[in-house]
């Protein structure tokens, strides 16, 4: 009885040490592959980045960059006693949707669209920017692809990992 006793003893040591050695084995071949594809997103952010400064120069644009990537640039302004929208305002825009090579995806410039700030489901980098802006203001915003429509796009005229243009004015916030 005492042997079998010591048996389990024995049995259950040696199991319990083998679980304290898997957490101080090296690194697996996954988390190598996780920093892998965290440097390339570092290279693709980068790359974007300089296309995006790129674009707005060529444009003599004087955008402001804000600590999310966002740029922006209030091209008409209004008094300053005006207050910006915040969360649960509803916001009326007009605005046109362009990629960096030009190309047209969406425009509404008769009537003018609303959605929620910090609510509704549109860009979060519209989010963003609509917080800039006071009632009449017209502005330029460059929305990289994190905060636009990310890695597949609209799946419709916005293609996957695009930076957007949004030309808009807010019209009145409510």
């Amino acid at each position: 009885m005492k042997l079998a006793f010591n048996i389990v003893i024995f049995f259950c040591a040696a199991m319990l040490s083998n679980c304290n050695s898997r957490h101080n084995r090296p690194s697996s071949p996954a988390s190598s592959s996780q920093e892998a594809m965290i440097d390339a997103n570092r290279g693709f952010v980068s790359a974007e980045n300089e296309r995006i400064d790129s674009y707005v120069a060529r444009r003599g644009w004087k955008m402001t960059k804000t600590g999310t990537g966002l740029r922006y640039e209030i091209y008409t302004r209004v008094d300053t006693s005006s207050p910006k929208p915040i969360d649960d305002d509803v916001v009326f825009i007009t605005y046109s949707i362009s990629l960096l090579d030009g190309t047209l995806c969406y425009e509404q410039l008769q009537t003018p669209e609303s959605f929620r700030v910090a609510r509704d489901n549109v860009e979060s980098g519209l989010h963003e920017g609509i917080r800039y802006m006071r009632a009449g203001e017209q502005a330029r915003l460059i929305l990289p692809p994190h905060l636009a429509h990310g890695l597949v796009g609209d799946r419709d005229k916005i293609p996957m990992n695009a930076s957007i243009v949004y030309d808009l004015k807010l019209h009145r916030i409510l």
